[in-house]
């Protein structure tokens, strides 16, 4: 429901009083009566459900207080600066388990006035909430499906109910929803595609999320859960791998010292000199140099200058703090290599995986190594990724997998025709291309 699009009547019973009403009309004061974004938006639900007239749909308002809808579980709060409006979302439950794939989304002005409402709800019929297997017997199906030994997946986190609806059976189960998990399927791992003739980082390192009925341990989905400031703040320079002489932040620790460091940006670019991914923790100290010149790291330039280019983009363009909205910092990690995946020093990958960037490189006609992170639009398109994961969260298969996908196109492409250092664009709208 939009309420630019609702007849003033019917905008008048959901409790809302936008400036565009008819001339005489008055507001009200019921906005600003709330205390919080959530209680304004549980009380906008409540009147938009209970102008449906199906009682599974009305059943989720709670008539003795118009400010409750038991029914909905808060997500989070965000506020819009690009919009200046304020976004709540909710998602359904029954029982207090969650249902998965619903949610309630309000759209909210600065005084709180009910701007839009998106919800996609359910009405969960046969079967119990109370779990008839132990989540131990639910892990031995992924350990099956995997071909693995159960005990291999022992620190797995423990899993979460929820309730899912099968849309080929058109059938309800009650699920345990393990996330994270390190094993893929092998009928998966067969299938797998990637970006380009390579594979995909997913193959050798999985990252899965499954759901595993909670009645009778059948696998029913399982989903890649990878897609596929300071004083020191100073400018530095360095050539990329495109022979371009490149200016950034970075951070001078002394007289002799500078690092691939963007403090504003909260930018670390780190040369793993052909260390394989493999490696748990991996080192986070960010590429020295004896001087503001970079000189002979052209693939950590071209990371940590591209890297600037996508995050000033996501600041100054959608008003976003950072991948995750929150200023997380963003380490970025060239000369990378993958052993299980193809033989070093050459990994044909660049990927968005555990909240981090990792580049691989290539040899050119000459037999020289040259970075993927050269490529502006595949920064920008696997840092998308992490945007999505952040916000809508789509599930890595099916059609939200393709919108997952498609966004980061869109977006890799979008950053790399506005930025005004492109040389065949140089953000100049008239030369945009969209391959």
């Amino acid at each position: 429901m939009n309420v630019a699009a609702e007849a003033d009547e019917s905008v008048i019973q959901v409790g809302s009083r936008p400036l565009a009403l008819r001339a005489g009309a008055s507001r009200t004061a019921t906005a600003s009566l709330f205390g919080n974004d959530e209680a304004a938006a549980r009380y906008y639900l409540s009147n938009v459900f209970a102008r449906d007239t199906r009682p599974s749909v009305r059943g989720l308002t709670a008539p003795h207080d118009p400010k409750i809808v038991p029914d909905l579980e808060l997500r989070d709060s965000q506020l819009s600066p690009l919009t200046d409006t304020s976004i709540v979302r909710f998602v359904q439950t029954k029982a207090s388990i969650p249902i998965f794939g619903s949610r309630a989304i309000v759209e909210m002005d600065r005084n709180r006035e009910l701007l839009a409402v998106d919800a996609e709800i359910a009405n969960v019929e046969g079967v119990s909430p109370v779990a008839g297997i132990a989540p131990k017997t639910a892990l031995q199906s992924i350990a099956v499906a995997a071909k693995v030994k159960a005990e291999s997946l022992n620190d797995v986190d423990a899993p979460k109910l929820t309730f899912y609806r099968d849309e080929q059976t058109n059938r309800w189960h009650l699920a345990y929803y393990f996330q994270k998990v390190r094993v893929a399927p092998q009928e998966y791992l067969k299938g797998l595609k990637s970006h380009g003739p390579h594979k995909s980082i997913v193959a050798t390192h999985p990252c899965m999320d499954y759901l595993i009925d909670a009645h009778d341990a059948a696998l029913l989905l399982y989903w890649s859960s990878t897609p596929t400031i300071l004083a020191s703040v100073t400018r530095c320079e360095g050539v990329d791998e495109e022979a371009v002489l490149r200016k950034f932040l970075g951070e001078k620790i002394s007289d002799v010292q500078y690092t691939l460091n963007d403090s504003l940006l909260r930018i670390k670019t780190v040369d793993r000199g052909g260390a394989s991914i493999d490696v748990p923790n991996p080192p986070t100290t960010p590429l020295v140099s004896g001087s503001p010149q970079f000189a002979n790291c052209e693939g950590a330039v071209s990371a940590h200058f591209n890297a600037s280019r996508v995050c000033d983009f996501l600041k100054s363009v959608l008003k976003r703090d950072g991948v995750d909205d929150k200023g997380m910092e963003l380490i970025c990690y060239v000369n990378c290599t993958s052993p299980s995946d193809e033989t070093p020093p050459e990994w044909h990958n660049a990927v968005w995986w555990n909240h981090r960037m990792w580049y691989g490189q290539s040899r050119d006609g000459s037999g020289k190594l040259r970075s993927f992170a050269r490529h502006l639009d595949i920064i920008a398109h696997e840092l998308a990724h992490g945007v999505t994961e952040f916000t809508a969260d789509l599930a890595y298969l099916r059609q939200s997998g393709a919108l997952n996908e498609s966004f980061s196109d869109i977006f890799g492409i979008i950053i790399r025709n506005w930025d005004r250092t492109q040389p065949d664009t140089g953000g100049d709208i008239t030369k945009w291309c969209w391959w």
